[in-house]
């Protein structure tokens, strides 16, 4: 699976950008606010909603390819889609419009007059915007003219991005792996430690060497299973400490 985020200054072409793309459903974080009458409160509402739609799909996996199309003026919200898509292990993909002032304020001013904004406002957003990256950024200008190409770039950091899950679970595992087998060998260690202590002490005689070997056996094999650092000498240590 995969989620694709466009993000840019409004009225920098994400909704048009995103009828190019080869995708399986669209997020339109717009529509979802059109359901209230703007407030910031309400405002937060739609994103928390983009949110956990974005999670439903996720976890249903109904979609292989999710655009969001979104201003995403913040980082910070970037990075609450990147790190849904980590959690469910899903490629996260940007692709930034990245326009000046000037193309912005053009754009705005052939804007349908429901989505037109003040020029002082479209500045302002300019202004704010924080546009670096997180990873996997496809970067559009007004010089962009390769269109065609968008899906196979997509494609490829998808590809990109899924290998790199991989690499990760395979280091998780080799680290499970290797703390398994340290596990294992400083049980055997012990066990190996622990027969020659009780041997010694089955041998002694006098009153300290009253110990039953069927009892020390026992105890042992108790202190293996509950007891163990990662030290061989101090579980040795522990072990005589507890008859």
């Amino acid at each position: 699976m995969k989620v694709i985020i466009i993000f840019g200054c409004p009225g920098s072409g994400k909704t048009t950008l995103s009828k190019l793309l080869n995708t399986d459903i669209i997020i339109e974080a717009d529509s979802l606010q059109q359901q209230h009458q703007f407030n910031p409160d309400d405002w937060k509402k739609s994103r928390v909603q983009v949110r956990q739609i974005l999670e439903e799909y996720l976890q249903e996996k109904k979609f292989q390819t999710i655009l969001i199309d979104d201003d995403f003026l913040l980082m910070s919200q970037r990075k609450q889609i990147l790190h849904i898509c980590q959690k469910f292990k899903a490629s996260y993909i940007e692709i930034l419009i990245n326009l000046n002032l000037q193309d912005l304020l053009n754009r705005n001013s052939t804007r349908d007059i429901k989505k037109k904004l003040n020029d002082e406002i479209v500045e302002l957003l300019f202004n704010k915007f924080e546009s670096k990256s997180l990873q996997n950024t496809i970067i559009i200008d007004s010089k962009y003219n390769t269109f065609e190409l968008l899906n196979q770039q997509v494609i490829d950091m998808d590809i990109k991005h899924q290998n790199e899950y991989l690499t990760e679970d395979q280091m998780i595992n080799e680290k499970e792996n290797q703390i398994k087998q340290n596990q294992e060998n400083i049980v055997h260690q012990t066990d190996l430690e622990l027969r020659k202590v009780i041997s010694t002490l089955c041998k002694q005689t006098g009153k300290q060497g009253n110990y039953d070997p069927k009892y020390l056996s026992l105890k042992k094999k108790q202190f293996l299973q509950s007891h163990l650092t990662e030290n061989v000498e101090e579980n040795v240590f522990l072990f005589l400490q507890t008859l």
